[in-house]
């Protein structure tokens, strides 16, 4: 079947919810767009309305579902016509289950439960879901399928409205004080602290055995060697990470240590997302005089600027280099 086809032959409510879907991602990822009011617009829709419809319509695919004759023996005469303004209280009701589910499957998976995952994880139940759900409404005869008319739906729901009873009403506000309470978990559940968004720096050397470790760093002659920069990313986003390593000659009057101006060793970009690490090996310089040398890794995020120093640095670490070639030492400092 082409392309065109199976798009044709999708209903007017799975072609809408298609779109959204793409535009609610592409809103979410987007430069420029991901840090508008429209991302949020979109992402609150697409998350408390998108899932819930898309598995309302796989389950309901009927104008009118039948409903079994004991069951109206039992409960007296019930209206078996599912109306628009049902749907759409059944899908805000089912939605925030199901991505606390996915939510919840992520975090048990190997990956990380990221807003990219819960993206693709979301889409991918939609798409899915669409898919079903089209394909059960295409095999019912055409009288008997639900079709989403906007304009009667408008005037259904107004009306509907206008007819709800006193003890529909509090039945509504107690139902959305539910959605509410599990729409204030799930946030909180998704959404990282200030404090848990982080980024470790830090050095590894060899340890003889082909290991790497973080510490007893053993230069060889003039200082020369190589070193392991570690960077782990845990901002709960993709970032552009600047690493700058400075050679600094470093003097003692016996009780200060000074580092004086020295000279830039190597600049290089790193890109993570976020619980991905990387690791890009150094190699140590010579000294160019006897004495002790300070090695300066600084990280930031983004651009660096002119003068790089450990103060305008996000993260920064530094090793001390002896003039006898010895061991050094490594100090990491995770202050921001």
């Amino acid at each position: 079947m082409r392309p065109s086809t199976v798009v044709r032959s999708l209903p007017i409510d799975m072609k809408i919810i298609s779109v959204f879907t793409l535009l609610a991602t592409g809103a979410a990822i987007a430069p420029g767009v991901s840090d508008s009011p429209i991302r949020l617009v979109l992402g609150f829709v697409y998350v408390f309305f998108v899932p819930g419809y898309v598995l309302t319509a796989v389950l309901f695919p009927r104008t009118s579902e039948p409903v079994p004759d004991e069951f109206e023996s039992l409960l007296g005469p019930i209206d078996r016509n599912f109306t628009g303004l049902e749907r759409g209280c059944l899908s805000v009701g089912l939605s925030i289950p199901i991505v606390a589910l996915l939510a919840l499957l992520i975090s048990a998976s190997p990956f990380a439960l990221s807003l990219v995952v819960l993206l693709v994880a979301l889409g991918g139940f939609t798409l899915l879901g669409t898919a079903v759900a089209t394909r059960r409404r295409l095999r019912l005869p055409e009288e008997n399928r639900f079709e989403l008319d906007l304009r009667s739906g408008w005037r259904e729901a107004i009306a509907g409205a206008a007819e709800i009873r006193s003890d529909r009403i509090i039945n509504v506000l107690l139902l959305l004080s539910v959605l509410l309470a599990s729409a204030s978990i799930a946030y909180a559940a998704t959404t990282p602290r200030d404090n848990q968004e982080y980024t470790r720096f830090y050095l590894l050397s060899g340890n003889g055995g082909g290991e790497l470790v973080a510490d007893n760093y053993t230069a060889g002659p003039n200082g020369t060697g190589d070193v392991v920069v570690g960077i782990e990313n845990h901002e709960y986003e993709r970032v552009n990470y600047s690493t700058v390593v400075l050679l600094r000659p470093v003097t003692t009057d016996g009780t200060s240590t000074t580092a004086e101006p020295g000279r830039e060793v190597l600049r290089y970009d790193t890109t993570l997302s976020h619980n991905e690490t990387g690791r890009t090996r150094v190699d140590v310089p010579p000294t160019d005089r006897d004495g002790d040398y300070r090695l300066e890794f600084l990280l930031y995020r983004g651009d660096v600027p002119g003068d790089p120093t450990a103060e305008s640095a996000y993260r920064h670490t530094h090793l001390l280099l002896g003039a006898s070639g010895g061991e050094g030492s490594e100090e990491v400092t995770t202050d921001a």
